[in-house]
């Protein structure tokens, strides 16, 4: 059995020492065990936030038409307008919650750097 040759290391995320086998190669980067993991959480939570505000923006999308729809006719009941007014409202929490997965995604991008 061969053994395995460790060489050192140097984290460029939290610029610890650590031991890794193989060599440093120039231009490629590698992480401490902390960092990858951290760096993984990182990715992980940033593609279900993403598809967090693409699902929103879809929802979004089909509110707006359900709005238009009902606003086209030229006479509206109470019941649409009620409609309207609940789809409205829904369309403006939706962007509450999209501006804040967009403000989370920053600051992931802010940590991973």
């Amino acid at each position: 059995m061969r053994e395995r040759t460790f060489y050192p290391h140097k984290c460029p995320h939290c610029n610890k020492t650590f031991e890794a086998s193989g060599k440093p190669v120039p231009g490629m980067t590698i992480y401490c065990k902390q960092c990858t993991q951290l760096l993984m959480k990182i990715k992980t939570l940033e593609r279900k936030l993403q598809q967090d505000a693409s699902l929103i923006q879809k929802e979004d999308a089909e509110i707006a038409e359900q709005i238009n729809n009902l606003l086209v006719r030229e006479n509206i009941s109470e019941k649409d307008q009620q409609i309207v007014t609940a789809l409205t409202k829904k369309l403006k929490v939706d962007e509450k919650r999209r501006k804040k997965i967009l403000k989370e995604i920053k600051k992931l991008q802010k940590e991973e750097k």
